[in-house]
């Protein structure tokens, strides 16, 4: 197709210089006017006429620039559709990935982590009995693991000095 239009842009471009070598001839027209101050009418229909087709063969010219013209502007907003519909894509992709990191982030550290601070809350209220439990092998589950032999020797401890002061108390009385 755009072989087509070049061919004919070119056709008619040939034809406008063909026209505007052929402006020549009102050189010769105006000298006759300058000599006898009259123009002649047929000579006048028929440079009128000659400029009419200059004119047609112009706005054909035009009509083919714009023509190409509108179909670059409907390829490039085609293109700036595209573009915005894979900007979409990747926001959407990237949304969900940081939803999925935070449910991640959530179930293995931030709960894991909760669930001790609430552990050692009740290991300080004298629940020395409290313990928490983990698969993890990370930094969390050592964490998890250091609390529960810190509270079994605590516990084992409390127990040995309540029977402590049991038996001693017995020896007293």
């Amino acid at each position: 197709e755009l072989s087509g239009e070049k061919n004919t842009e070119l056709a008619l471009l040939d034809e406008v210089l063909k026209d505007v070598k052929g402006l020549q001839g009102i050189n010769d027209i105006m000298v006759e006017y300058s000599i006898t101050g009259n123009f002649n009418k047929s000579t006048l229909i028929e440079l009128e006429q000659y400029a009419y087709g200059i004119e047609a063969n112009t706005n054909r010219i035009n009509n083919i620039h714009l023509d190409r013209i509108k179909s670059w502007i409907d390829e490039s907003l085609t293109n700036m559709w595209l573009i915005l519909f894979i900007y979409l894509v990747f926001i959407f992709i990237g949304g969900l990935s940081i939803y999925a990191g935070h449910h991640v982030l959530l179930k293995k550290v931030v709960n894991p982590i909760k669930a001790l601070a609430y552990a050692t809350i009740d290991f300080a209220e004298g629940k020395l009995d409290r313990r928490v439990y983990t698969d993890s092998q990370t930094e969390i589950g050592q964490l998890y693991q250091s609390f529960n032999e810190m509270a079994g020797k605590l516990q084992e401890n409390d127990e040995f000095l309540r029977k402590f002061n049991e038996e001693l108390e017995k020896k007293v009385k």
